[in-house]
Parts: C-alpha cells; sequence; structure tokens
C-alpha cells in the first residue's frame, strides 16, 4: 500500500489548471482570492460578495492597513495576465466589495 500524499499546506487549499493535460499550473491567484468566488457546483461564476464585517474589534489603524492592502491587491488582480474573462463579474465584485467597506473604514473615527 503506497504512502498518502503529503502536503505543507493544506491540499484544499490549491487549485490547479492545464491545457489540455500536464503540466499542472496553480491557478492564479487561487489563495488571494475569496471562497465567496470559488465556482459553484454546476461550473458558475459568483459575482457578488456579502458586505464587509468591520468590527469594532479590530482597532481603527488596523482597519485602514487592511484598506491600504485591499486596494493594492485590487490593483495587482487589474494588471495579472491570467484570469479568464469569466472572472471578470469576481473582480467587479471584489471592487464593489472593496468600494463599500472602504467608504465605511472612512468613516471610523
Amino acid at each position: 500500500m503506497s504512502e498518502p500524499t503529503r502536503c505543507i499546506r493544506p491540499c484544499s487549499r490549491s487549485a490547479f489548471v492545464a491545457e489540455p493535460g500536464r503540466p499542472y499550473d496553480l491557478a492564479p491567484a487561487y489563495d488571494m482570492t475569496p471562497m465567496a468566488l470559488a465556482p459553484r457546483s454546476g461550473g458558475s461564476l459568483p459575482d457578488t460578495l456579502p458586505e464587509a464585517a468591520i468590527h469594532a474589534s479590530v482597532d481603527n489603524p488596523a482597519w485602514r492597513r487592511a484598506k491600504d492592502l485591499a486596494q493594492d491587491f485590487l490593483a495587482r488582480i487589474g494588471h495579472a495576465e491570467g484570469f479568464s474573462q469569466r472572472f471578470g463579474g469576481g473582480i467587479a465584485a471584489l471592487e464593489r466589495h472593496f468600494a463599500a467597506a472602504g467608504g465605511r473604514i472612512g468613516r471610523l473615527g
């Protein structure tokens, strides 16, 4: 009996793509996009995200830093190659999500 495959990171958090077969490549930004944008069981891609939860348990400077990092991430996605046109709705959802969260973060004291 062979030994089970071991992963340094959880295997369930990796996605691979191949055209039309091997070698496999890591899917672009798989670990960086929210699971809310994961393909549905029928293969369709979501184009909405739930509202961001801005909790008071996180201090305001941390939220402002998170906003800056989110804006940087969105800019990087905009310049990245490798995303299919089908993922455009997901990118638009991230833009709307970040804009709404950024507005709420901007109003923090």
